[in-house]
């Protein structure tokens, strides 16, 4: 039986996963939105996937490699919040659908740092949303990155990595590699392989994602999105970050584990 690595089809998940299937044709790389990766452990859809920060905060059972993750020292570009208006004028949140942690990590931005008061609601962003005064729009992934790197007129673009950094001075991380029964070593091995090849090979990576066509950001955007923007391995400071991140949530927004990888 084939083993199932779960990602994202996000380009920043691209240096990652890449080059799964050549390095072992018995895993398969499967692709859900962020908010399906839980599930797909939970029912063994996968036997590790690229799982968002906030459903390792809700889920003892999920536990994270402490190798590789999708995370942000400063501006990210692919998790913003849109407005027409001030963030202090907003009263209204729609938060995006595909996602949980960048949802989580809007309103602990919201509720600690900003210090506003606001309705939730829930959105579909799309490429020709329409955005009301006095609200914001939480907008993630690859179309994050267009909104960001386009600079429509008229809008305000809060990066939610860099106000992150800028308040605590810690990376955030968005995903890391998690499992509910733990992998066998080919599939860490593998992983491995895989980053070291895509960070080595981006160039090629490059010239795939502009032959795709899913995605309008120039190939000068994207390259300097992967090669600065994104922080692929985990340091100490990560560690640090996850749990600030931790204590923040469960400080009145919601309960959940206290630290990373905590049982």
């Amino acid at each position: 039986m084939k083993k199932i690595i779960g990602t994202v089809p996000f380009v920043n998940s691209y240096p990652l996963t890449f080059y799964i299937n050549d390095i072992d044709p018995n895993i398969n790389l499967k692709f859900f939105y962020p908010n399906n990766l839980m599930e797909s452990l939970i029912q063994k859809k996968a036997n590790i996937s690229l799982l968002p920060i906030a459903n390792h905060f809700t889920n003892n059972n999920a536990f994270s490699l402490d190798k590789y993750c999708i995370s942000s020292t400063g501006k990210v570009k692919s998790v913003i919040l849109v407005s027409k208006s001030h963030y202090k004028d907003i009263n209204t949140i729609f938060f995006d659908t595909r996602s949980k942690s960048s949802n989580l990590l809007m309103r602990v931005i919201a509720e600690k740092f900003f210090k506003i008061s606001f309705e939730s609601k829930r959105h579909v962003p799309t490429r020709n949303m329409i955005f009301e005064p006095n609200a914001g729009y939480v907008v993630i992934g690859d179309l994050g990155l267009e909104i960001s790197t386009s600079r429509m007129s008229g809008l305000q673009i809060y990066d939610l990595g860099e106000i992150w950094f800028n308040e605590t001075g810690y990376p955030f991380t968005f995903a890391s590699f998690n499992y509910v029964e733990t992998p066998s070593q080919d599939i860490i091995d593998v992983l491995d392989f895989s980053f070291k090849r895509g960070i080595n090979n981006l160039d090629k990576i490059l010239d795939y994602i502009q032959n795709i066509n899913d995605i309008y950001v120039s190939q000068k955007y994207i390259e300097e999105y992967l090669r600065k923007n994104i922080v692929y391995e985990f340091s100490k400071d990560h560690i640090f970050g996850i749990d600030l991140f931790f204590s923040l949530v469960n400080d009145g927004i919601m309960n959940g584990r206290a630290k990373y990888n905590e049982e």
